[in-house]
């Protein structure tokens, strides 16, 4: 049996469905291949076979009914407690969990705290060779006041005045050594 593409857009129709022409000549192919499989089917000897209404075959899941002795009132008052004690058990657990959470955070907090002291204390050593170095150089400005050009000259000591003293019939003074410091 063929399908015309009459009968898709009729059933397309009543599926209040938009198909385009493309649409329409694929669904007719897809449904005229079901259709001949069917008719493949149907050449099968099904002669000996009883007809089933399902492919699976139901068991019944539930437990056959027994009739038995109800809990008595105390009893089942017995078995709420305890299950509110389970209860209240697991609550106390969960608070217990939370406040170990919030313990981690804070051990998280002062590892980081940590850190920053570590960093701190690394700076402060910085800052000190720093001062060191400002030290030095405050002494080398001091020794540059002292070497200018201009700054008087601290008197010679003895052995100095006597290496530039005029020698003994010389009739001239000597050239003053540069005495270096």
């Amino acid at each position: 049996m063929k399908i015309s593409e009459q009968d898709v857009r009729q059933v397309a129709e009543l599926a209040d469905l938009k198909l385009s022409g493309a649409e329409v000549s694929r669904l007719r192919a897809e449904l005229d291949g079901i259709l001949a499989h069917v008719e493949k089917l149907n050449e099968v000897d099904t002669s000996g076979v009883e007809p089933m209404a399902q492919v699976l075959v139901a068991q019944a899941l539930a437990r056959e009914d027994k009739v038995a002795q109800a809990l008595a009132y105390e009893d089942k008052v017995a078995q709420a407690l305890a299950c509110e004690d389970k209860v209240a058990q697991a609550l106390a657990c969960e608070d217990k969990v939370a406040q170990a959470l919030a313990c981690e955070d804070k051990v998280a907090q002062a590892l980081a705290c940590e850190d920053k002291v570590a960093q701190a204390l690394a700076c402060e050593d910085k800052v000190a060779q720093a001062l060191a170095c400002e030290d030095k150089v405050a002494q080398a400005l001091a020794c540059e006041d002292t070497l200018r050009d201009d700054a008087p000259l601290p008197p010679l000591g003895n052995q100095a005045a006597l290496a530039n003293a005029p020698q003994p019939g010389a009739g001239y003074f000597k050239v003053p050594k540069v005495i270096e410091r």
